[in-house]
């Protein structure tokens, strides 16, 4: 879920949409007349619900209206009132209507629902809010990519990120609320008209479509990877884009998190310059040369990956061999893994290089995965050559930064 930037101030009028809404539902109480009705207010998270309850209130208490608490809920029996009014998010409506359904007689329960803003209400929005606003993106970009939300809104304004990030968040929190609704992919345009009065703009729908459709492959939860990547810039910890600048290394990596097999990886990191080797350590968690901390590293936290049946192995800008201190007879193994790769790439052994190794049980692909798209992803955007002893997949191959493509190589 989206989190508020509490540095942003919250909203303290009501958009024209809100407004109609708010008639809307203020209608339907003096129009029920001896009725027995509940109103729920219904829309996606952060829309703005709370507003208009809040900005109502008055109004609700004048009319007699019982404002429906989340205990009320629970216990429906107890309600007397023959009007009441709630609010509802994700899966709480049809939880809602389950049990006026079973408990309430009599009663007609009516979903209002609550759309986000349009782009002029989105760009008055914006304007009107009395802070520094740290985002990189322009006003058209935070119109499209916030998708007229107001957490969103709030959330891009108190964040440094850049265009992509913004991407994958706003349709995560599509993907977030559609799974919440109760939306199956093959419903994700009945979502879509329920919710919006705007349809979101194409390049937030194909990544939408994306992230919902492959939830199985690993880049069908960008989403989570792209979020944390905004809470580390909110925080002044930049990183390398985990997007593969080559497409084969997607397909690759979308392979992987679906094979049975055991899951293993060997990405070998010949050449380095210092600047290169002092990034890679500290992106994989270097402590001091052989220690390595997940705590250490913001690269690992993003992507969720964990040192478990992780080795590294290094050799130094003097030439120097540095083992991994943490498991003895693996970085024995991956020592003599770096050995052969040297040995078979003609590299040097004056010249600084890093081998990182990661496997796991059958069937357990999930942080090999992550280990290795973190490595390679980053790389890549530093478009730094590599070599790859893929065993889950049985290839091996080198990334060439020039030419950005993957290349297989037999031996």
């Amino acid at each position: 879920m989206v989190e508020k930037n509490e540095n942003i101030l919250t909203q303290k009028e009501l958009t024209p949409t809100q407004k109609v809404v708010t008639n809307q539902i203020i209608e339907i109480f003096e129009g029920s007349q001896d009725q027995k009705v509940i109103v729920a207010l219904n829309g996606l998270s952060g829309i703005g619900k709370s507003t208009i309850e809040e900005q109502m209130q008055d109004k609700l208490s004048y009319l007699g209206i019982r404002r429906l608490t989340s205990e009320d809920r629970y216990n429906l029996r107890r309600i007397n009132s023959n009007k009441c009014f709630i609010t509802t998010a994700g899966h709480e409506f049809n939880s809602f209507k389950e049990q006026v359904s079973e408990n309430l007689k009599g009663y007609q329960l009516i979903e209002v629902v609550l759309p986000p803003m349009t782009k002029e209400e989105t760009n008055n929005y914006i304007e009107k809010q009395n802070v520094n606003n740290n985002s990189s993106l322009n006003q058209d970009q935070l119109i499209e990519l916030s998708l007229g939300v107001p957490v969103l809104v709030n959330y891009f304004l108190g964040s440094d990120i850049n265009e992509e990030t913004a991407k994958w968040i706003s349709a995560g929190y599509l993907k977030e609320n559609a799974i919440s609704l109760g939306y199956r992919y093959d419903q994700a345009k009945d979502f879509l008209k329920k919710f919006f009065q705007q349809t979101p703009s194409k390049r937030v729908l194909e990544t939408f479509d994306k992230t919902y459709s492959i939830a199985t492959d690993f880049e069908g939860q960008m989403y989570w990877i792209y979020k944390k990547m905004a809470d580390h810039v909110k925080r002044g910890i930049l990183e390398e884009s985990p997007k593969f600048k080559c497409d084969t290394s997607t397909d690759i990596y979308n392979k992987m998190s679906k094979n049975k097999g055991a899951p293993w990886i060997n990405i070998f990191i010949p050449n380095l310059k210092t600047q290169d080797l002092q990034r890679i350590n500290q992106a994989i968690g270097c402590i001091y040369p052989g220690r390595y901390e997940r705590t250490n590293t913001s690269r690992f936290d993003m992507f969720s990956a964990d040192f478990r049946k992780v080795v590294i192995w290094q050799r130094d800008i003097n030439g120097e061999e540095i083992l991994d201190t943490s498991d003895q007879f693996w970085n024995t193994q991956v020592a003599e893994y770096a050995k052969e790769f040297e040995s078979r790439l003609g590299v040097s052994k004056n010249e600084a290089s890093v081998l990182v190794h990661s496997h796991e049980h059958e069937g357990m692909s999930c942080n090999p995965v992550r280990v290795g798209w973190l490595v390679e992803s980053m790389l890549q955007q530093k478009g730094i050559s590599y070599y790859v002893d893929n065993r889950t997949l049985g290839m091996n191959y080198c990334y060439n930064p020039e030419k950005n493509e993957i290349v297989e190589v037999t031996h």
